[in-house]
């Protein structure tokens, strides 16, 4: 109603105008028909006059009213999109918590398994010599947690026919990686790895996660959790016949073996290799 008071104070001020000229003319130039034709004709010139000038205004008030409803539009439109950023946004935080929830559950259960392993051997000492024979005193000796990774690797006894070998790295130096397959002391790793390779492939596989720099992220926390010798003995895994296939792929894709020490990795030229993506960083890249 306030849009068009102006346009009802210009109405009455009009037949207010009108009234005006029609006394004043009657007034000073008497009642004669002809007198009073004259001055409805310029009363009517008049409100003509008025009448354009209504259209007018009708315009602008019609153009304004358009600019106001662009306006509206255009804020609806704004609103709108904000919300659906924000939906967006807020979708994005529940994927992630989603993810990170499995993440985590499974990063701690893998560290359980490190925590659990256990590597046992009898040690044995000469005591002293009977009837020509040694009397042998045996103790048996248990390494825990991660240390088992280190001494499998350089110290345990390994038995192959014909001849003992000392540390996983003596087996790769000499039998190559078909001497790490067919180890007995790998099947102590095989609850580990079976896990690391889970949780390299469902970050990699899940859908939670929408980019390579995301996916990436979270295998690098995966990867700081490695030992040195944790890594060394990830490095030939993913060479043998246990981990060619199906987890060097991805400890290419993911450059899980960037922390790496190559001066502690065995010399012997026979064995395979990685892409340099597995020991750079933003592997995607190459």
């Amino acid at each position: 109603m306030k849009a068009y008071r102006p346009l009802i104070l210009l109405l009455l001020g009009c037949i207010l105008v009108f009234g005006l000229i029609f006394w004043g003319t009657h007034f000073f130039f008497g009642k004669s028909a002809n007198e009073a034709g004259d001055s409805a004709g310029l009363a009517s010139g008049l409100f003509s006059a008025l009448a354009f000038a209504g259209v007018i205004y009708a315009i602008f008030l019609q153009r304004e009213e358009l600019s106001l409803q662009r306006q509206e539009l255009k804020e609806t439109k704004e609103e709108i999109a904000g919300q659906r950023q924000a939906a967006e946004q807020q979708n994005l935080i529940l994927r992630t918590q989603q993810f990170e929830s499995a993440f985590f559950q499974m990063l701690g259960l893998f560290q359980q398994i490190v925590n659990e392993l256990t590597y046992s051997w009898e040690k044995k000492e000469r005591m002293y010599t009977l009837n020509g024979k040694d009397v042998m005193k045996g103790e048996v000796i248990t390494v825990e947690g991660r240390e088992v990774f280190r001494y499998t690797f350089e110290q345990a006894k390994y038995e192959f026919p014909n001849f003992p070998l000392e540390g996983m790295r003596k087996v790769l130096e000499v039998k190559g990686i078909d001497g790490y397959t067919d180890s007995e002391v790998t099947s102590l790793f095989d609850h580990y790895f079976r896990m690391l390779y889970r949780i390299l492939k469902y970050t990699d596989e899940t859908p939670l996660l929408a980019t390579p720099a995301e996916r990436y992220q979270y295998t690098s926390i995966l990867r700081s959790q490695l030992s040195r010798y944790e890594l060394i003995w990830l490095y030939y895994n993913g060479l043998s016949v246990f981990g060619l296939e199906k987890l060097k792929p991805l400890l290419e894709k993911y450059s899980m073996l960037k922390n790496i020490r190559e001066d502690q990795l065995v010399d012997n030229p026979s064995l395979p290799k990685y892409k340099p993506s597995a020991t750079s960083s933003f592997p995607w890249n190459h």
